[in-house]
């Protein structure tokens, strides 16, 4: 009886090893990374794609001198993210194809933002965002145009927001405050009628 148990065990195993060196090696990085640390290797998902942001801000500091070396036609966007939330990272593809926009780059300078770091911590708590990833506009006096969720689902109202806002840029910086969004994430910019934007 020991014998066929013995047999069956070493039957599923030779079924379930791998076939050559190279699959070997595939399995066990996925497995178990390059290190050891149970996740694959090479970049993080918020380290790819970082030649199309602007900035890493990790400090108000930074964030202030950024928006000192803003140009008077345009305005800061930054994603604030951390590298645990697995919501940030599904949405980070489409937002980065968002940044990539060569439209909204003649209006913008984007930045990203990681909640890894205390002073960025604070500072988001000082906005009152609740939650990740959150998207906020700033002028280039530094003055808060826009906040809302970046979630994956977001990103055609982000889309459609950051175009709107530059279609209406004299509307908008009159207001001096936070904008309004719509129920489905859209932006309300006062004195244009809904649906008026592009």
């Amino acid at each position: 009886m020991a014998l066929v148990r013995h047999k069956q065990l070493v039957a599923r195993q030779a079924a379930v090893r791998p076939t050559s060196r190279c699959s070997v090696v595939m399995s066990s990085r996925v497995l178990h990374g390059e290190h050891g640390h149970g996740h694959t290797t090479g970049k993080a998902w918020y380290e790819k794609n970082v030649d199309l942001w602007g900035h890493e801000l990790h400090s108000q500091a930074e964030y202030d001198a950024v928006i000192a070396g803003l140009p008077a036609d345009k305005m800061l966007v930054v994603d604030y993210y951390a590298p645990w939330c697995a919501v940030c990272k599904s949405a980070y593809p489409a937002m980065c194809r968002i940044v990539d926009d060569k439209e909204l780059k003649k209006h913008y300078v984007f930045a990203k933002a990681s909640l890894e770091h205390d002073e960025v911590k604070d500072w988001v708590k000082a906005e009152g965002i609740r939650g990740i990833p959150h998207l906020s506009l700033y002028d280039s006096t530094g003055v808060k145009l826009l906040g809302m969720g970046a979630s994956f689902k977001k990103m055609e109202p982000i889309k459609f927001n950051l175009r709107a806002v530059v279609q209406h840029k004299d509307a908008v910086k009159q207001r001096q405050q936070p904008l309004d969004l719509d129920p489905n994430s859209f932006v309300l910019i006062p004195g244009v009628p809904v649906g008026a934007s592009t």
